[in-house]
């Protein structure tokens, strides 16, 4: 007679203590047998009787049960007060289920269904991580789809919000002042913009660092220290127009919407910006001094470079611009920082970008520029008096 094959098992019974105990499932051609050792329902002592409960493998059910459908469980009409159960699945293979067409059919639907379940873990696990992957190598194209759906008003309090910050503890320039020395030479760089629902504000700061930056809703400041620095009209020009892609492609609240979370850059992508809205509300001390990616500076730099063509100014003055505090960087002692050009921390001017420029300055046609420099020396003029009698009434 063969033997039966034992699995380590467990049995359900209202009448056992706990209503549960462990025991031995054995396993023959003929049915299947559950020993246990049984306690009563006196449990103050430790001595009990062993205990066999039989069923015919004829009538058997089987199932799966437990977390994760770990666990196969077995029960029978002659013992419905019974139920027994093993972690132990190598018995689905055992010789007398396969033996049995109707256990063998059990069997065979029980293992489809574990194929399932397992399928459908690993559809999870690939969606939990091929998820996270594609935000990761995709995070550009994503942030741009997502900053689109975010309203133009919450974009300008995003803007006056950082704005208000910053000047708390810097001098602007007066409007009047912008309106008849700045606005003639960034004019021209409007044109692209025309259809577009930005409206651009530009400001000078009383600030010597050597800086530009943008914010979400158009708002633009020009450093005092920048215009100081530059040396003709297309080197402004160029930085103003860099700036203003930056606004246009939305790169400040798209660098806000990267450091999100996967959780709310998910649910913004199916279309709830209520966490990103959240978030951005918060996010405007941020956007002064940002950083931003390799890929941003290239793209504000080929759209500023185009708005540049587009206005008949000389780009290479942008190109210029660049080259000239790279030099500058150069020169200072590492030890030191970056001194006052603030503008290297925020828009870092690598080899790469100014080659890029000059490949495009080489492939325009040769053409007459506009001639801004009248505008530029009475600009530079007014921001170098306002620099010096901020000074004076600061002392």
């Amino acid at each position: 007679m063969t033997e039966p094959l034992c699995y380590a098992g467990h049995g359900f019974n209202q009448q056992l203590a706990k209503g549960r105990c462990s025991g031995q499932l054995q396993l023959s051609t003929t049915q299947l047998e559950f020993h246990y050792s049984d306690r009563g329902s006196n449990q103050n002592t430790n001595q009990g009787s062993d205990q066999v409960i039989s069923v015919p493998l004829k009538g058997l059910q089987l199932s799966l049960g437990g977390a994760n459908n770990r666990l196969l469980f077995f029960s029978h009409p002659t013992q419905p007060d019974w139920q027994f159960y093993t972690s132990d699945l190598n018995c689905l293979s055992a010789q007398p289920l396969q033996d049995n067409n109707i256990l063998q059919a059990q069997v065979k639907a029980i293992k489809q269904q574990r194929q399932r379940h397992h399928g459908i873990g690993l559809l999870v696990l690939l969606i939990l991580v091929t998820i996270p992957m594609v935000l990761f190598t995709n995070l550009d194209l994503f942030t741009k789809h997502i900053a689109r759906q975010v309203p133009v008003e919450w974009e300008q309090k995003m803007g006056a919000a950082a704005l208000e910050q910053f000047t708390a503890s810097v001098k602007l320039l007066p409007e009047e002042d912008i309106d008849r020395y700045l606005l003639p030479l960034v004019e021209p760089l409007l044109k692209p913009y025309q259809n577009s629902t930005t409206r651009f504000k530009f400001h000078i700061s009383d600030d010597s660092a050597v800086n530009a930056f943008a914010l979400p809703g158009g708002f633009v400041v020009i450093n005092s220290g920048l215009i100081k620095q530059a040396t003709s009209a297309s080197e402004l020009q160029g930085v103003i127009a860099h700036e203003m892609a930056h606004v246009s492609q939305q790169h400040g609240i798209r660098n806000i919407i990267s450091s999100a979370g996967l959780y709310l850059t998910v649910n913004a992508l199916f279309g709830d910006l209520s966490g990103l809205l959240a978030l951005l509300v918060d996010a405007a001390p941020l956007l002064i001094r940002q950083s931003y990616s390799r890929d941003f500076e290239t793209e504000a730099d080929q759209l500023g470079f185009a708005a540049l063509v587009e206005a008949g100014i000389d780009p290479a003055g942008m190109v210029l611009f660049f080259e000239t505090l790279q030099q500058e960087e150069e020169k200072q002692d590492p030890a030191l920082g970056l001194n006052n050009i603030e503008l290297l921390r925020t828009h870092p001017t690598t080899e790469r970008r100014i080659a890029n420029l000059e490949r495009r300055l080489v492939q325009l046609p040769s053409q007459p520029w506009r001639d801004f420099e009248q505008p530029f020396a009475s600009l530079r003029q007014i921001t170098l008096n306002f620099m010096v009698d901020h000074e004076e009434s600061v002392q």
